[in-house]
Formats: structure tokens, C-alpha cells, sequence
């Protein structure tokens, strides 16, 4: 399982300041990459499991790509060692706006930086689906891409996110408690069926469906942003 390093799995928030770290590192001259970004299902629950991490999938910013860790990039001397400057990557990241973990009392990491807090979310809020409360094309694309990875198939957080998308789109699903129950059933079919779908024929919660659903919001977001 190597390190997702690809950065547009990042989500685009999170994504431009990372974006802005690198700037700041290189304005400092310091050797810095990211070693990882988006982190999935099975890489995040093999480092629980190693010891490397205490979050099971879904309870690490990482999994909704809004961590990534770093690493010093400089010839012949070990990524992780101690001779790279830890204490000045910190201030870079703090400097644009992210969380350094170097300064966390608790499993402290040097080569960690988060930008949960660029939306100020909890952990709470990212599983009950907030990142589908998406405000551009860029933010969409990304929801697009993360809702359909394997990782997130079936997950309490992807049905979340689907009721939330519901009720911006005008539909009644109950609350949003990650629940695939009849009324976040039959809303969604209310949303759908005029789409062409046929409701009964197609497992609602399923890829199809979320693929409609995600081409509705995508009408909304686009309207909102002419």
C-alpha cells in the first residue's frame, strides 16, 4: 500500500494552501514534500493496526483529505531524521494557516499538518457529511471523485452526504444520521425519478443513483455560481 501522494485528492480548500506551504518552504529554502496526502480505507487501518495511527477509517482528517504529512527532501539524509529542520517546517505550516501536530500534547507528530480548521469543522461534522456542503465546481469534482472511490461504498458518511445533498436539492430525508432508512429512501427517489431513473429497478443508496444526485447538485452549485 504506497502513500497517496497525488494532490488533487486533496480537497481543493485544503489543497491551495498546501499549495501556499510549499511556497513558504521554498521562500525559507527549506527541503520539504509530501510523502502523504489522502489516505484510504485499507493504508488507514493497516497503520492502526501497526501502531502507526489511533484512527480507524473515517476518523482521520487524512480520509476526507484534509491532512497530508511531510517529510525533509534533502540528498543522502533519511526523510524522518531528526537533523531536518522540524521546529521551521512547524512555523511554515502555522504561518499559512494549518495545524502543525508538533505542538500536540498527545501523538505527536513532526510530520503532520491538518486544515480541518480552514472550514472549522469537527471530526464529528467531516463523518456526518459537512464536505457535501460543497460552494464551487472545484469542490464538487472533488465530492464527485471521493464519494465514488471504493473506500467511501456504503459508509455511513457517503449516506450523509447523500441526505445532505437531498435536502439542498429540496427533499425531506429525516435527519442526518448516516441512516438508510424509508424516508431518506423515499426522498431520494423523489429527487431521482424525474431524472429518467427507474426507482424501483435501482438500488438507491448505490453508485447509479449517487451519480444522478451528484449531477443535480452540480446544476445547483453552477447556477449559484453564475
Amino acid at each position: 500500500m504506497a502513500p497517496d501522494r497525488d494532490l488533487e485528492h486533496l480537497h481543493p480548500v485544503y489543497r491551495a494552501v498546501v499549495a501556499g506551504l510549499y511556497d513558504e518552504l521554498d521562500r525559507r529554502g527549506l527541503r520539504f514534500r509530501m510523502h502523504e496526502g489522502y489516505r484510504g480505507r485499507e493504508r488507514q487501518e493497516d497503520g492502526k493496526k501497526r501502531g502507526k495511527s489511533k484512527a480507524s477509517f473515517l476518523q482521520s482528517d487524512h480520509n476526507y483529505g484534509l491532512a497530508s504529512d511531510f517529510v525533509g527532501d534533502v540528498s543522502g539524509i533519511n526523510p524522518w531524521d531528526n537533523s531536518h529542520d522540524w521546529g521551521a517546517y512547524g512555523e511554515c505550516v502555522e504561518a499559512v494557516g494549518l495545524e502543525w501536530s508538533g505542538r500536540w500534547k498527545t501523538f505527536r507528530e513532526l510530520v503532520h499538518n491538518g486544515g480541518r480548521g480552514l472550514f472549522s469543522y469537527s471530526r464529528g461534522d467531516l463523518y456526518r457529511g459537512a464536505l457535501a456542503d460543497v460552494r464551487d465546481d472545484p469542490e464538487w469534482r472533488w465530492l464527485e471523485w471521493w464519494l465514488s472511490t471504493d473506500d467511501m461504498a456504503k459508509t455511513s458518511t457517503r449516506i450523509a452526504c447523500m441526505q445532505r445533498i437531498v435536502i439542498r436539492l429540496g427533499g425531506d430525508p429525516g435527519d442526518v444520521d448516516g441512516i438508510w432508512g424509508p424516508r431518506t429512501h423515499d426522498a431520494m427517489a423523489l429527487i431521482i425519478a424525474p431524472c429518467g431513473i427507474d426507482t424501483d429497478a435501482v438500488d438507491l443508496s448505490g453508485a447509479e443513483a449517487l451519480a444522478v444526485l451528484l449531477g443535480e447538485l452540480r446544476a445547483v452549485v453552477t447556477k449559484v455560481c453564475e
